[in-house]
């Protein structure tokens, strides 16, 4: 049978499911633009935050679970039943940051909020399931529908027990600070990092840089904007960058324990010696972030050029230039198709980064310079990729890449709404309350 057949067949079976949770998407963000038109503008931007957020977490799933894409009709039925626990607790993991990020579909507030989150969590993983029973290189697995759910319920119970906890604890509710969404989004790149290591074991060392990244972003988070002197707040952030680390790299960490947890061992040194040459709390102003992401720009510009060069070669005089890059949907190469995605996604940040740069200058065309600086960044990077002998450059890689940049420019832009939405109603507060406080000054001279 024609795969243009299957893809019919799959998407008339797929629809009730698939239209269900496309549904619970655009609900979100018919909520989130209704809240923000009316008087809930900060409730309204911070859905529309993290439904984007979570749009981000939803597409690298799909692409770690159902590539590579290539569908076809099996001679029989397999259903397996054998499960490893390496395997299983590689599933939990994937799907917590999806259970994490729901709150912005579901609102963490509703009933039954976590069972409504296990099913959301049971739908995702069954329609991933049935694909796989018609992908190449897939097996279809009952223990992997179980495992995908419970690590969305995993993930919902952390949300709320830590969004509980940091609030009763600091009074200012840590998952709403700008920089967390910088750790979200390292989070489906560092799976993708390591699934993308093959059997090339030196990709490894790609994962440090990022997780240096996340431990300047979580020592400089406590640092200025939640700094105690009590050892339990420092052991909790401890445990949350740890937890975030190991979750994160996952799928290196089983097949390279030793290696992943020295990693870990580097980072978490890092932000204790940050913890100790720092004694009181930082002057609390606004800037902070825009010195953070001076911190870890080298980082990621290291990260980034040494991703898209690898594997090192020595420069070829021939070179190598392609307008499309037709394997990425054909190759049954998973390792291929995972690298790839892997650089497109590396954008996100770019992108994200690069609108918060170019906004803090407040230039007057801040759209145009965004497009112009997007596109130049991903010619520089991918064009010298056909002086690689290994490599070839892709005309067509470079509006991936933009598309990319843009998406994470949209992330940033939605957080910019929420902030403002979040100044404009304390100040809307502070003129209520001057106002009530000169009316009862009247009131007593009145009388």
């Amino acid at each position: 049978m024609p795969s243009y057949q299957i893809n019919m067949i799959l998407v008339i079976l797929e629809f009730p499911l698939a239209g269900q949770l496309i549904k619970y998407l655009l609900h979100a963000f018919e909520n989130s633009f209704m809240l923000f038109e009316n008087n809930s503008r900060q409730d309204g931007s911070f859905k529309l935050l993290g439904t984007a957020l979570f749009a981000y977490m939803l597409i690298i799933i799909l692409v770690i679970t159902l590539a590579p894409f290539r569908y076809h009709v099996p001679q029989k039925l397999a259903i397996f039943w054998f499960w490893d626990v390496k395997e299983v607790l590689q599933n939990i993991f994937l799907f917590t940051p999806f259970g994490f990020l729901i709150h912005s579909i579901i609102g963490e507030k509703s009933r039954f909020y976590l069972a409504k989150v296990y099913l959301l969590g049971l739908a995702l993983s069954s329609f991933i399931e049935f694909n796989q029973f018609f992908i190449y290189t897939r097996m279809t697995s009952l223990i992997d529908i179980a495992a995908n759910s419970f690590g969305s319920l995993v993930g919902a119970f952390f949300y709320v027990q830590f969004k509980k906890r940091l609030s009763k604890a600091s009074g200012k509710i840590i998952l709403e600070i700008p920089l967390m969404n910088l750790l979200f989004l390292l989070i489906p790149l560092l799976w993708l990092s390591s699934l993308a290591i093959g059997k090339e074991v030196q990709r490894i060392w790609l994962i440090l840089p990022l997780g240096l990244m996340g431990a300047i972003l979580i020592s400089e988070i406590y640092l200025n904007r939640i700094y105690s002197k009590t050892y339990f707040n420092r052991i909790l952030f401890f445990l949350f960058f740890f937890a975030w680390f190991i979750i994160s790299t996952f799928p290196a960490l089983v097949e390279f324990p030793k290696t992943i947890l020295a990693f870990c061992l580097i980072c978490v040194a890092f932000i204790a010696v940050r913890f100790l040459l720092q004694k009181q709390k930082m002057a609390s102003e606004q800037r902070f972030e825009l010195r953070t992401l001076i911190k870890i720009v080298p980082l990621y510009c290291f990260y980034i050029i040494i991703l898209n060069r690898w594997p090192i070669r020595s420069f070829d005089s021939n070179y190598s230039f392609s307008f499309v890059q037709p394997e990425l949907f054909s190759t049954s190469d998973l390792d291929f198709i995972i690298r790839t995605i892997q650089l497109f996604s590396s954008f996100t940040i770019v992108g994200y980064t690069l609108y918060q740069y170019i906004n803090r200058r407040k230039p007057r065309n801040i759209t145009a310079k965004l497009i112009f600086s997007l596109l130049a960044i991903s010619m520089i990077i991918e064009m010298p990729r056909g002086f690689n002998p290994s490599q070839v450059a892709v005309f067509t890689n470079i509006f991936f890449n933009f598309f990319w940049g843009l998406f994470g420019a949209l992330i940033y832009i939605l957080q910019l709404h929420y902030f403002k939405s979040i100044q404009n109603e304390k100040k809307e507060v502070q003129l209520e309350l001057d106002f009530d406080t000169k009316s009862i000054v009247r009131r007593k001279r009145a009388s």
